[in-house]
């Protein structure tokens, strides 16, 4: 069944992918974007290569500061990186409405 059978156009649906097998089924559906997780960027371009343009293509997963630059690769339109919060203090925030 395809994703536009169910969901309005004017939602955005994202599929995250482990495998090129898992993206082949993913485009098969109709999905907006794909998250290619934990892939590398050789798996990357082989996979966007796969996609052909007909989703977005979203790579996330083992991302750091240090290898950011190897995943801008043609045909990637977003990458996202939870690096950033690594070790992060959180601050515990309440709020009370009066």
């Amino acid at each position: 069944m395809r994703v536009r059978e169910k969901v309005s156009p004017a939602y955005k649906v994202e599929i995250e992918v482990e495998s090129l097998e898992e993206l082949e089924k993913a485009l098969g559906l109709g999905v907006d974007i794909v998250m290619l997780d934990n892939f590398s960027p050789e798996e990357v371009r082989e996979a966007v290569k796969v996609v052909g343009g007909r989703a977005e293509v979203e790579v996330s997963g083992n991302i750091t500061l240090e290898n950011l630059r190897e995943y801008a690769i043609e045909g990637v339109n977003y990458i996202s990186s939870g690096s950033i919060i690594y070790g992060a203090s959180w601050c515990d925030l309440s709020l009370k409405v009066l």
